[in-house]
């Protein structure tokens, strides 16, 4: 069962979806691995890569709401990067993943008719 499940994730969506979450378990699991130890008000910036990645993993999975919320993060996290001061906890949230989350909502918007 699982293993159809991984097989129709993996061959279902365009073939550049899947390698987009697998790069984005591996910038998250380095995300995490580096702020292990560090103080919970530090950890805004692999929170925003939990977020990027959950939402692309259901966007390999061709899901229109989740391709939405990728854009809207990436829209929010765009306004963040602008117009916040350049010290702060959500200044590092919003440029976690900048300027390659515009990329990855650019092939969203690409492929969006195949959502479901």
């Amino acid at each position: 069962m699982s293993r159809s499940l991984i097989k129709e994730w993996w061959s279902k969506p365009p073939a550049l979806f899947p390698w987009v979450a697998l790069f984005h378990l591996v910038i998250t699991s380095h995300a995490i691995w580096t702020f292990i130890g560090e103080p919970i008000d530090a950890w805004s910036y692999p929170l925003s890569f939990v977020l990027y990645t959950i939402l692309w993993f259901f966007v390999s999975a061709l899901k229109r709401w989740a391709a939405l919320g990728y854009i809207i993060l990436t829209s929010i996290n765009l306004v963040l990067h602008y117009f916040l001061v350049k010290d702060g906890a959500w200044y590092a949230f919003s440029g976690a993943m900048f300027p390659l989350d515009i990329l990855f909502s650019f092939f969203i918007l690409v492929f969006y008719k195949h959502f479901v």
